[in-house]
């Protein structure tokens, strides 16, 4: 990075930026859910129940369980478990996850539930040399736009830099943040709010203009319709 500064390599007008997912040792067979892991708890509480139930009607001998076992041991390793399980499902709340690889724990289940890595790069305009490279858990590319373009700005030294980004970086409140972004809409994403969809009863068609005007009471003239996909794009003016 310095040498090529040092060689005026860079233009510093232009980067252009993507991810690519690579993959992690971690096989996709030894993947936690955390589902699966929620179910063995609610197994743990009916069998520590169970303990509790035995040694309530065998209050003279509080060492003996169902079956003649040892009730404090059984309880106890029971327990143990419960609380082992509890703290990997609060840990997956922690991280926003819903599942965890087992052998790479850094890692994350990718589109085609591939497990690895999205390592962002950015690419000067004057030679196409790398400015900056980082590797992200998230799946997607949604949430790093802003971040990676004041990453190579700082690397550059520049004040203003020209962003370039595929639709996979189209987010409406990151694309506000940057100065000269140039990212092409995604049109299966909501860029704003909560990242939610609308439901389909929150648009009303006017027949008479051939329009739907949306929760915004903006007017959504028809641009073309797909009978076969049961779709109907839009533009908003």
């Amino acid at each position: 990075m310095q040498f090529c500064r040092s060689q005026a390599l860079y233009g510093g007008e232009q980067i252009a930026i993507d991810g690519s997912k690579f993959r992690a040792d971690n096989s996709r067979s030894r993947v936690t859910h955390k589902k699966d892991l929620q179910q063995r708890v609610s197994g743990l509480d009916r069998r520590i129940g169970a303990w509790l139930d035995a040694l309530e009607d065998n209050e003279d001998n509080d060492d003996q369980g169902p079956n003649g076992g040892d009730t404090q041991g059984a309880l106890g390793a029971l327990r143990a478990e419960r609380e082992t399980l509890t703290e990997r499902i609060r840990a997956m709340d922690d991280a926003q996850v819903s599942a965890q690889p087992d052998t790479d724990e850094q890692a994350r289940v990718m589109p085609r539930a591939h497990i690895g890595y999205n390592v962002q790069s950015t690419v000067d305009g004057k030679h196409r040399l790398i400015v900056d490279v980082d590797v992200v858990q998230n799946a997607n590319d949604l949430q790093q736009l802003y971040r990676m373009a004041r990453r190579s700005q700082r690397q550059l030294q520049r004040d203003r830099v020209q962003v370039l980004a595929d639709a996979g970086y189209s987010n409406g409140q990151l694309l506000k943040r940057c100065q000269a972004p140039y990212v092409p809409v995604q049109r299966a994403t909501n860029n704003q709010g909560d990242g939610c969809y609308f439901d389909k009863s929150e648009f009303t068609y006017c027949g008479e203009g051939d329009y739907y005007e949306c929760p915004a009471s903006e007017h959504l003239p028809k641009k073309t319709q797909s009978n076969k996909q049961r779709h109907w794009l839009s533009n908003h003016k």
